[in-house]
């Protein structure tokens, strides 16, 4: 969306062009959680594989990057917050148009209930309290997620802002789940996979 922050998204145009090049180039698009599984597992992984991913189910990635994608029979990974889709935001997918992009090719991530900065504990919240709602924010989403979307959803979270901690990163371990920040990087076998670069 050309309208959202530069340091975490590009124009239609950019985006476009980057997919050209991505085929031109010969890479190898695969779906987040095989490569994933692929890296965690120590098996190796075809040169020049990459995986697509997106935050926060803006209504572009239906509308610009799913027919890029679908026409090339690319698989890619879409991030919601559960609560602007329930809550109906302007500029985000609803849970119809969300069933599109997975009937596209499109899996679908955990990205929390709310988006908020889960690293930041309120100053009226105690620690038990706190962990309550990181793991309502977590579980919930989850729960949101299957109960819409089912056989789409894989099990890897987006830290909300690339934000996280690691108390928070243990709390993804304890329910199997992968986790991506917003850090650049390599990723390979011994990376951090509860908080994996972009």
């Amino acid at each position: 969306d050309a309208s959202t922050p530069a340091a975490t998204s590009i124009a239609p145009s950019e985006f476009a062009r980057q997919i050209g090049h991505l085929e031109a180039e010969g890479f190898r698009v695969v779906p987040l959680l095989e490569l994933l599984d692929a890296l965690a597992a120590g098996n190796p992984v075809a040169d020049k594989s990459v995986a697509i991913t997106f935050d926060d189910a803006y209504t572009s990635v239906l509308t610009e990057a799913t027919p890029l994608l679908r026409e090339r029979g690319w698989p890619f990974t879409v991030f919601v917050n559960t609560g602007a889709v329930d809550d109906g935001f302007r500029g985000y997918l609803s849970w119809d148009q969300l069933r599109e992009v997975g009937a596209a090719g499109g899996a679908i991530g955990n990205h929390s209930v709310s988006h908020a900065h889960l690293v930041r504990q309120g100053d009226d919240e105690s620690a038990a309290e706190y962990r309550q709602r990181i793991s309502s924010e977590i579980d919930d989403a989850a729960a949101r997620l299957e109960a819409e979307l089912g056989d789409f959803t894989i099990p890897v979270f987006a830290w909300p802002y690339g934000e996280y901690s690691d108390p928070l990163r243990r709390m993804l371990e304890e329910r199997g789940l992968y986790g991506m920040g917003q850090h650049s990087g390599a990723v390979g076998g011994g990376s951090d996979f509860l908080a994996l670069p972009r």
